[in-house]
């Protein structure tokens, strides 16, 4: 595999984890679905709080409730 294509690959993993984890910030929960059509890489369930981060400080500025403690621990995790 050349390295343009695997730098392709890893872009769409990203970018893959990063919309289901968005998914689950707004209350919904698709993983075993799109687990099973598309599987990821074994540990992504340990980089959904990085994932979440941005949209979930997003969410605290602009609703602030449950978001606010929700960001804070995801931000603890990595600081």
């Amino acid at each position: 595999m050349n390295d343009a294509l695997q730098r392709a690959i890893e872009a769409d993993l990203g970018t893959r984890i990063v919309r289901s984890v968005q998914v689950q910030v707004q209350g919904g929960d698709c993983f075993a679905a799109y687990a099973e059509a598309f599987p990821l890489e074994p540990g992504w369930e340990d980089r959904v709080p990085l994932h979440q981060i941005a949209p979930l400080v997003v969410h605290a500025i602009k609703f602030g409730g449950g978001y606010v403690g929700a960001a804070t621990d995801a931000i603890a995790q990595y600081s």
